[in-house]
């Protein structure tokens, strides 16, 4: 008895493996029992885990049986725990004796103490593969390293990175991997995470670019390093957009200090400006025609400049129009007339005079033109300290061709396939992002269109642009301007808190044979409205006390006739509420510094019309 004893467990003992299903486990209980005990049946009830039908109770006493055979039926049970129930039963004696007894009760035992062992391990199983699937999941690069830094697992982001199998991964270098991934050899803070004991974060730029990088150590209860975890995690278009999302708000701040001091700058340089025009008209004289000139279009040049700073500086919604792309150069190089001239950089125009029109947002494609622009001043000024930037545009296999080309240092070849990728940059630290050219392409591309770099060391580089051509683009009629003498006296009416201003267009208007009133505030010109009827109103939108928006509801409540005859002024920077209001009111405007003949025309243009509904 002893030695069948020892002969089932044994088999069962040595046949046992972690993580055996208990089914398997029952099969081979239920082998060595049958070897051992050849006249025995056995069968089980309540497994939970056994295959239906495969391992059930002996079947009950067949009819008509003379001899009555043994039965035995034994728990399978660990402390509280039921896990079923073993039936056996002895083909030839009427009762198992005390030593199969024993046996078969100390089998139960070490059953149930092997399925719970069993269960423990499909448990740890299942958690390890949970734990693999989570490991998996993680979108970073995940992985875990000794001591040394030498890879033990890496997650399949980490895998699907660098092309390879896990297994031809283990064992390598963190510093080798690193360089794989990033493009860079070195800035790991592996080791640094090791010495401080502490997760050490750190972000890593390189040729692949930009990765947020953390090493995370794990120590044991001993407080010895088990491992240390390496999270990789790439952020380069992260980063791209907080340095736009940075240079938006600059560029915000610099919108704003700017349409204050514009606004300041419009007035006098709307004065000076039209005063000048209405002295060339009334003046014959060759010298002072000349002089009159030179101040008239030296006036007018600051207002460009103010113009131009104030479209590149302001924030604008994405919009996108018909535009000419010969006037949008112009506009952006007088933007860097200054430093171009101060820096000895000549500028050479070769622009198609009859350019096609194309659809863009011209603020967005002036920030390429003025990146572009300024790249080639900064590389001909350290090169060799002055330099010449020919600008041309084409049509070339029908679409438009911007050419940008400088005779600077030019650019290696093996940075030339890099410069447009974003934070690339050979400028030193604190002179660049590296953000510009990769913004650039992005923008260019969003319009339809490429954007290429040629370059030769030592000669220049070559910036070639090419955008779509807008067919179908219509021009818009030539407004035909009154005949001085023509127009019947109107009696009309001048807002504006500037004197000067005020002064102009009461000059202009009376030199046209109009009865002009002007006066400084909108309470002023709602007294005069009360107390004389006029045909027309000149008004300024910026004014102290009560606006220029506030001025024509009041005109809309008290004369909606005259309300369709009111022509604005602003020398501010157009805010979107003030162009929302501008458009809801359908008003003649004018941005200062304006022309004077403009506002001479458009104001005669709204007396004709009068003249003509009434009849008179």
């Amino acid at each position: 008895g002893r030695s069948r004893r020892l002969e089932i467990l044994g088999a069962l003992q040595s046949d046992a493996g972690p993580g055996e299903h208990p089914t398997e486990m029952i099969r081979r209980a239920v082998a060595a029992i049958t070897k051992a005990y050849p006249e025995i049946e056995i069968g089980f009830t309540g497994l939970a885990d056994a295959a239906p039908g495969e391992l059930a109770a002996p079947p009950p006493e067949p009819a008509g049986a003379t001899t009555p055979t043994a039965r035995l039926t034994l728990p399978i049970r660990k402390g509280q725990l039921n896990m079923g129930v073993m039936h056996l039963r002895h083909r030839s004696a009427p009762a198992f004796d005390d030593e199969e007894r024993k046996t078969l009760r100390l089998l139960a035992d070490r059953l149930a103490v092997a399925m719970e062992n069993a269960a423990l391990f499909a448990q740890i199983e299942s958690e390890r593969r949970e734990w693999e699937r989570t490991f998996d999941a993680i979108p970073d690069m995940l992985a875990i390293h000794d001591g040394y830094g030498r890879l033990l697992r890496p997650n399949r982001a980490l895998t699907a990175r660098l092309a390879q199998e896990p297994g031809r991964l283990l064992g390598q270098d963190c510093a080798d991997l690193l360089e794989a991934v990033v493009g860079r050899r070195g800035g790991c803070p592996h080791d640094e995470a090791l010495a401080e004991r502490r997760p050490i974060a750190r972000e890593i730029s390189g040729d692949r670019g930009v990765f947020s990088m953390m090493a995370i150590p794990c120590f044991n209860e001993d407080g010895e390093c088990s491992y240390i975890i390496h999270l990789c995690r790439e952020i380069t278009e992260e980063k791209m957009m907080r340095e736009q999302l940075l240079q938006n708000e600059k560029m915000a701040a610099v919108g704003s200090l700017v349409s204050g001091v514009a606004h300041e700058l419009n007035n006098p340089l709307t004065g000076v400006t039209g005063f000048a025009q209405l002295l060339l008209e009334r003046h014959d004289d060759p010298k002072l025609r000349k002089t009159l000139t030179q101040i008239r279009d030296e006036a007018e040049r600051a207002a460009r400049v103010v113009k131009n700073l104030l479209a590149f500086a302001r924030k604008h919604k994405p919009e996108v129009n018909r535009v000419i792309i010969n006037s949008l150069i112009e506009r952006t190089l007088e933007l860097r007339a200054y430093e171009m001239r101060v820096s000895n950089i000549a500028v050479v125009r070769e622009l198609r005079s009859d350019l096609p029109l194309t659809l863009a947002d011209p603020h967005r494609l002036q920030q390429v033109f003025l990146n572009i622009i300024v790249n080639a001043e900064q590389a001909m000024k350290e090169a060799h300290e002055r330099g010449k930037l020919k600008v041309g545009t084409a049509v070339v296999d029908g679409r438009i061709r911007i050419t940008f080309e400088d005779d600077g240092p030019g650019i290696p070849e093996k940075h030339l396939t890099h410069i447009f990728e974003p934070f690339f940059t050979t400028k030193g630290v604190g002179q660049g992002t590296g953000l510009g050219l990769s913004i650039c392409q992005s923008i260019i591309r969003e319009h339809g269109g490429a954007i290429e770099a040629d370059s030769v060391v030592g000669r220049g580089t070559l910036f070639t642009i090419s955008l779509p051509i807008v067919t179908g683009a219509e021009t818009k009629p030539t407004e035909t301007r009154p005949a001085a003498g023509l127009i019947a006296p109107a009696t009309i009416l001048v807002v504006d808190d500037e004197v000067v201003i005020r002064e102009l267009i009461r000059h202009a208007l009376a030199g046209r044979g109009h009865s002009v009133d002007a006066v400084e505030s909108a309470d002023l010109a709602l007294q005069a409205l009360r107390s004389r009827r006029y045909d027309l109103v000149v008004s300024d939108l910026r004014m102290p006390e009560m606006t220029g928006q506030a001025f024509f509801a009041r005109i809309q409540e008290t004369d909606p006739p005259l309300a369709s005859r009111v022509i604005f002024m602003t020398g501010d920077s157009v805010s979107p509420e003030t162009q929302a209001f501008l458009d809801r009111s359908g008003r003649p405007h004018f941005l200062k510094p304006f022309k004077i003949q403009d506002v001479i025309d458009a104001a005669e243009r709204l007396v004709t019309s009068l003249r003509t509904s009434t009849g008179s």
